[in-house]
Formats: C-alpha cells, structure tokens, sequence
C-alpha cells in the first residue's frame, strides 16, 4: 500500500546521487554517496548499527586449516589497531565504522 502516492523510481545504485538532483529523495550506498561528496548528517535516515546490520561488517577470512597461522593472526592484529580506528575515523567519518569492539544489540 502506498498511502502516500509516492512514486518509486530504480536506478542503478552508482547513479543515486545524480538521480537526487530530479528526485526529492534517494537510497544511496555509502560508497556512492562518499564519492559524490554528500554529507552523511544531510540524512534523513541513516540505518542502525544492530543485530540486524551485522550482515554488512566486513571480516577477514581464512580457511579454518589456515585460522592459527602467524601471519592471519598479525593481520587481524594490524588491523584491530588504534591506528586503523583513526584512519577509518579520518577517512571515512561516521560512514564507515570499525566493528572489532562494537557490542550489537
């Protein structure tokens, strides 16, 4: 049901933010909206870190044969670092979130 009468038009997702010039709103991937220079807090949704979103953290893989090698481990290790945080932090503001110490609720 569309109570609203809101009309509803699919574009490909890179083409999100110059649809937003002829539209009134937009769905726009992170990475799409970053490249086009929007400002996440001009949101006017922006979805909750949860359970639910757990489905998009990044993770870094191995075979299970491989999991206790030295150098996965120094990896995971680079990665969950402070310096990584500040980077994240840097690069990507609050668009992109380090996941390694966030309690999902």
């Amino acid at each position: 049901s569309n109570k609203l009468n809101l009309k509803f038009k699919e574009v490909a997702a890179d083409q999100g933010p110059s649809a937003l010039k002829s539209m009134d709103g937009a769905v726009i991937n992170t990475n799409y909206a970053q490249e086009a220079k929007l400002k996440l807090s001009s949101a006017i949704y922006v979805e909750p870190i949860n359970k639910k979103s757990k489905q998009w953290i990044n993770v870094i893989v191995a075979r299970k044969s491989d999991a206790d090698k030295k150098a996965y481990k120094q990896v995971v290790k680079a990665y969950q670092s402070k310096q990584t945080k500040q980077y994240l932090k840097d690069t990507w503001g609050k668009a992109e979130i380090p996941a390694w110490d966030i309690k999902l609720k």
